[in-house]
């Protein structure tokens, strides 16, 4: 029915009540906002999470909240099934998300990390050899079919320099030294975006 049996003072404090008696007369429905931070419906929502909890035994997920007074906060909810007595209950666990910027930065590098996975499936899958350098000429990035043509392994290029590692021709490690320093600086661009040399593997 979504009325609380029991809580504890912490929970109560958490809601802004002084005395059990206050939020005993409070159904779960009053402490939500009618819509979720996802579009979604408080009431739909929470129905579907309470049946998902009974089902699986356990269920957690975020929750946006209403105390007594008004206060609106972001939580982490962590719904448990359990016994009172002679009937099937929920315990209700709720962690409080202080900080809503942190948890976007969380939410942030989650993306970027799955964005990463995504490029290096990408890199890896095809049959072209592709070099990450940055200012100083140190190799960040290579990908698998990079390492098998120029016969190292990922850990024995990264951090090195690109000029030392042996893979140009003694002739024209020079002159492919001084075109990177000038495209680094900015005071040339590739003639159509390309520059071509011999490397030795």
């Amino acid at each position: 029915k979504g009325q609380y049996l029991d809580y504890n003072y912490s929970y109560m404090d958490l809601f802004g009540c002084k005395v059990k008696s206050e939020l005993s007369s409070w159904t779960s429905g009053k402490l939500f906002p009618k819509l979720q931070p996802d579009g979604e419906l408080s009431s739909v929502k929470a129905k579907r999470m309470i049946e998902l909890a009974f089902r699986q035994g356990e269920n957690e997920f975020e929750w946006n909240h209403i105390s007594t007074k008004g206060r609106s906060f972001l939580s982490c909810v962590t719904l448990k099934k359990t016994h009172w007595y002679d009937q099937e209950v929920l315990l209700v666990v709720i962690e409080v998300i202080e900080d809503i910027e942190e948890l976007h930065k969380l939410e942030r590098l989650k993306e970027i990390k799955k964005e990463s996975k995504l490029r290096n499936l990408y890199l890896n899958s095809i049959n072209t050899l592709v070099i990450v350098l940055d200012t100083e000429a140190k190799i960040t990035m290579i990908n698998k079919i990079g390492c098998f043509l120029l016969g190292f392994k990922e850990e024995e290029l990264i951090g090195h320099n690109w000029f030392d590692i042996g893979v140009l021709p003694n002739g024209i490690v020079e002159e492919v030294r001084k075109y990177f320093k000038y495209i680094v600086s900015g005071e040339m661009l590739l003639p159509e975006g390309n520059y071509e040399n011999e490397l030795l593997s």
